[in-house]
């Protein structure tokens, strides 16, 4: 129990040192500096600074999808869960997007498993959207011609919400692109 728990706070301290000086120019010594304890600490537990931070992105990808059950669970609205969603992803991307600020190069070479960690994180998410419309339209609530698609189409827009972390320059006004993002997906543009 106690190695789980110093394992976690480890992981919690790295993660606030990747989020500021990013993978690249993060060293073991930095996250053991930060820990006011000596490198030989961290070997301890983790093998090197590419294992470390897997289990960084791991422990985030975790804590995040228990934060968005419990969310899911408080309400019953398939539609506020649909929003719930929505907000709760975009606050996490706002929070991750320093863990993963590397070159390319580093995404192909150093860090191999990014590949692996999109895609997982990509199929969590897929279950997340497909729950909720599998029970709106249960309900009566949402109309699906295709459940695969439209999960997909939803998918997609939520990548697309990534783009001004990446290219900050890209929309000036995030925030309410995103509410009118939200209110589209949820309610479409055509007039009935």
């Amino acid at each position: 129990m106690k190695k789980n728990k110093t394992r976690n706070h480890i992981l919690k301290k790295a993660a606030e040192i990747f989020a500021i000086k990013g993978i690249e120019n993060t060293t073991i010594e930095d996250i053991s500096n930060h820990l006011g304890k000596a490198k030989s600490f961290i070997y301890y537990y983790f093998e090197d600074k590419d294992s470390l931070y897997r289990e960084v992105l791991e422990h985030e990808l975790d804590t995040f999808k228990k934060k968005v059950y419990e969310k899911l669970n408080s309400t019953v609205d398939p539609i506020s869960k649909l929003r719930m969603y929505f907000e709760l992803r975009i606050q996490k991307t706002k929070e991750l997007v320093n863990l993963f600020s590397f070159k390319k190069q580093e995404i192909e070479y150093k860090i191999p498993f990014i590949k692996e960690f999109r895609a997982k994180y990509d199929k969590e998410e897929a279950n997340i959207i497909k729950q909720i419309l599998v029970e709106g339209a249960e309900r009566n609530i949402f109309y699906l011609t295709d459940l695969t698609n439209t999960t997909i189409a939803i998918a997609t827009a939520l990548k697309i919400s990534e783009l001004p972390y990446l290219l900050p320059e890209y929309i000036e006004n995030y925030d309410e692109m995103m509410d009118s993002l939200i209110d589209i997906v949820l309610y479409g543009i055509v007039k009935r």
